[in-house]
């Protein structure tokens, strides 16, 4: 069998058995797919020149008035409402309305979505770290555990996700530079990638079985091995699910 067909044999059968990778996907499409489709079920100019508050509904009165004649769009606007300040001047625009959310929350949406198919190529421990290192290539994910822990480089990785948004954000709060939105677009890309590996990871790790161990004066080790966090070679395609082993790649149904 070729590399390309073990591939696809070994992406169905993680797609068959991550069922929160799956939940998480279809969620983040359904948001991202929502800020486009919100807007385009209304006529044009029914929203725009917004400027609220984050984490605070100020138009709860205007998506009440929605609610009555598209239910849907009252409920996208409103929950935008809630999580995002909603400026026009930081906002995209379509079908001549402006999005539920922020170019930069925009961003993030699609990195939401880009971060969860990420998730189908966890190799799932029952520890956060090394699941969520375990989407790192092992050429950068090696030689960093050879050094430091791996709650360390996760911070690392994690740092790196978040430094865009978070020195766009704090310079542009501090001092008189006005970022744009292409640049809150990409800023939060990143952002929405590393909030879907961080959260996936930790519900695929929390689901995955726990290893056993000998409970008598031997304690469970906070890590596993290094060398447990290897990709192994797929198993024939014999209708056998894989199954959680200590050392090996294991994909077990949720």
């Amino acid at each position: 069998m070729s590399n390309t067909a073990n591939l696809k044999t070994r992406l169905k059968r993680r797609f068959r058995n991550y069922r929160i990778a799956r939940y998480i996907l279809y969620i983040s499409i359904f948001w991202l797919v929502s800020l486009f489709l919100a807007p385009l079920s209304l006529p044009p100019h029914t929203v725009e020149n917004l400027d609220g508050r984050a984490n605070w509904v100020d138009y709860s009165g205007k998506w009440g008035d929605m609610a009555h004649y598209n239910p849907y769009a009252a409920a996208v606007y409103f929950f935008g409402d809630f999580n995002c300040h909603q400026k026009s001047n930081r906002s995209l625009y379509f079908h001549e309305n402006q999005l539920p959310v922020c170019a930069r929350d925009t961003g993030t949406a699609f990195g939401l979505v880009v971060g969860s198919l990420g998730l189908f190529f966890v190799i799932r421990t029952p520890y956060l770290f090394p699941t969520f290192l375990s989407i790192v290539p092992a050429k950068i994910r090696k030689p960093l555990l050879r050094h430091l822990s791996p709650g360390i480089v996760s911070a690392l990785i994690a740092f790196l996700f978040l430094l865009p948004t978070g020195f766009d954000g704090f310079y542009q709060l501090l001092t008189t530079y006005e970022s744009t939105n292409p640049v809150r677009l990409v800023t939060g890309f990143f952002l929405g990638i590393i909030l879907a590996w961080g959260f996936g990871a930790a519900f695929l790790s929390v689901m995955a079985p726990i290893p056993p161990y000998n409970s008598g004066n031997v304690p469970l080790p906070r890590y596993p091995p290094t060398d447990s966090i290897v990709i192994t070679p797929p198993a024939p395609a014999s209708g056998i699910e894989e199954k959680q082993t200590t050392g090996k790649e294991g994909e077990n149904s949720q």
